[in-house]
């Protein structure tokens, strides 16, 4: 469970992924050797609370998205132990739970409910956004319509006005050519 160094790219201090995996370590022939078990998941470092050395970020989108991470990995590793209860037993897998929970907290029900209150806040802030949007464009609908309207009421009466005339101007026409 050691993390990889975080790099300096750019000016910018890239944070990194922390990879979980159950080794098995056994004695063959007077040495130890190792045997890649599983992969029981990874997260992002910056995503985990004991990341930050002035402790966790008091965002509420920071604190979404590190419960939201933290319930799936744990998910996942829950998943993967379920799979593997033919290798490993019942109290190995706690074990294996409790140190993972040391570096990884698994995320307790009132941190679940915060992070679906705050997805709650963020959907109802949308649509707020798209009520709001709605409104001003209906508002901006109904400015341009009146104004379309009273420029339609001009032109008819324009129209009007030059159908008179035309039809003077060709009564004139007429006349005049009728004396000829």
């Amino acid at each position: 469970m050691k993390p990889r160094c975080r790099w300096l790219i750019d000016g910018k201090l890239t944070p990194y992924r922390l990879l979980v995996a159950l080794i098995e370590n056994r004695r063959i022939g007077g040495k130890v050797r190792q045997e890649h078990v599983a992969d029981l998941g990874s997260i992002d470092g910056y995503l985990l609370p004991g990341f930050y050395p002035a402790g966790a970020p008091a965002v509420d989108k920071w604190r979404h998205a590190s419960v939201i991470a933290r319930d799936e990995f744990w998910k996942y590793v829950r998943v993967v132990l379920a799979r593997l209860a033919n290798r490993v037993s019942a109290e190995a897998a706690d074990s294996i739970v409790a140190a993972i929970a040391q570096r990884i907290p698994i995320p307790t029900a009132d941190d679940i409910w915060a992070a679906d209150l705050i997805e709650l806040k963020s959907a109802a802030r949308s649509f707020q956004y798209f009520h709001n949007h709605s409104k001003e464009r209906i508002e901006h609908n109904a400015r341009t319509r009146s104004a379309l309207d009273r420029e339609d009421a001009e032109l008819r009466q324009d129209a009007d006005e030059n159908a008179a005339n035309m039809v003077k101007a060709q009564t004139e026409v007429l006349e005049r050519l009728s004396r000829r």
